[in-house]
């Protein structure tokens, strides 16, 4: 078979799920990065909207460059349809 017939790879970026989780009660049980209050979905919309990194990590210095790429990579792999994180428990 054609390597052009097989459906691409992505390479290993790192790891969303050491950075985003689901606690109940918190961003409406929402993905969220670790530790905030930050929704994937407001991160994602800011980016889609045309905000630059340099001006996120600006005005958002408790997020870091790590954390806008762990809500891209969970963004396109919920696009594809391979994402699940287990809500947390709001003690962890």
């Amino acid at each position: 078979m054609s390597d052009q017939l097989k459906e691409p790879s992505t390479p290993p970026y790192g790891n969303f799920e050491n950075r985003i989780d689901r606690v109940p009660g918190v961003c409406g049980g929402r993905p969220k990065i670790r530790g905030t209050r930050w929704a994937v979905e407001v991160m994602l919309d800011m980016l889609a909207g045309g905000e630059s990194m340099d001006y996120l990590l600006k005005e958002f210095p408790e997020l870091t460059t790590e954390d806008w790429r762990a809500a891209l990579q969970y963004g396109a792999k919920a696009a594809s349809g391979k994402t699940f994180i287990k809500p947390q428990h709001e003690d962890n």
